[in-house]
C-alpha cells in the first residue's frame, strides 16, 4: 500500500470514528404513559393525565432526563395543577449525582414526610408552558416509578402514579416505550469508554497497521 493510500485510509477511518462516536453519544430513549391504562390516580387525573420522557446520553457519557406532565392531548395541566412529584432513584445515590435542573428540586429519602420511595427526587415545578422538568445525571436509566400530587388543599388532594407502581421494577434494559407500566429513571452508573478515548484507540491501531505495512 502506498503512502497516499495509507493517508486516505487514515483520514476516512478518523471521520467514521467521529461520526460513530457522536451518534452513539446522542442516543435517546423515549416513552410515555397515560390514563386510563398506564396511569392511575384520583379524579380528575384518573381520567386525563400523561407523563412523557426522553433520556439522552451526552458526549461526556452523562444522561439528560426530560419529563413532561400534561393532559392526554399534551396541553398543560391547569385545573389541579401539579404541586410536586417524585421520581424514584436508587438507594445508593446522593444529591451530587444530579445537576442542571429545570425547575425546583430536592433529594429526599424515607425521613422526608410523604415520600413514596426510600430515595427520590422531589421536583417542585418545571417549564411554565409545558410542565417540563429536566436534569442531568451520571446515573444510567432503568425502569421505575413516579408519584405526583396537586397543589389544591381546599378541595382535597389529587394524586397520580404509574399503573405498575406496586410491581417489582423490571430488570430489562432501557428501551423506547414502557415495560410493566414503568418509566425510565436514574439508577446505576455507566462505564463506557469516552468518545475521545475510542478515537485515540482507533488511531493508535491504524498507526500500528501502517508501520507494519511499511516494513513489508
Amino acid at each position: 500500500m502506498g503512502l497516499y493510500a495509507m493517508k486516505k485510509l487514515l483520514a476516512t477511518t478518523v471521520i467514521l470514528l467521529l461520526i460513530s462516536t457522536s451518534a452513539f453519544a446522542q442516543f435517546t430513549f423515549h416513552g410515555y404513559l397515560q390514563t386510563p391504562d398506564g396511569v392511575q390516580g384520583t379524579v380528575p387525573w384518573s381520567e386525563n393525565f400523561r407523563i412523557e420522557w426522553w433520556v439522552t446520553q451526552q458526549m461526556d457519557n452523562s444522561w439528560l432526563y426530560q419529563y413532561n406532565l400534561t393532559l392526554i392531548d399534551g396541553s398543560p395541566i391547569l385545573d389541579h395543577a401539579v404541586s410536586h412529584w417524585y421520581v424514584e432513584v436508587s438507594p445508593n445515590v446522593t444529591a451530587a449525582d444530579f445537576w442542571g435542573f429545570e425547575g425546583g428540586w430536592e433529594f429526599v429519602d424515607e425521613t422526608h414526610g410523604g415520600t413514596p420511595f426510600p430515595n427520590a427526587l422531589k421536583l417542585d415545578y418545571g417549564d411554565a408552558d409545558a410542565d417540563g422538568y429536566s436534569f442531568y445525571s451520571w446515573r444510567a436509566p432503568v425502569w421505575g416509578d413516579f408519584y405526583a400530587k396537586d397543589g389544591v388543599d381546599d378541595e382535597g388532594q389529587v394524586y397520580a402514579w404509574n399503573t405498575g407502581f406496586y410491581d417489582p421494577d423490571p430488570l430489562d434494559a432501557a428501551a423506547d416505550g414502557s415495560i410493566g407500566y414503568k418509566i425510565l429513571r436514574p439508577d446505576t452508573t455507566t462505564v463506557i469508554p469516552e468518545p475521545t478515548t475510542m478515537l485515540l484507540l482507533g488511531m493508535g491501531m491504524l498507526g500500528l497497521a501502517a508501520r507494519k505495512l511499511r516494513r513489508k
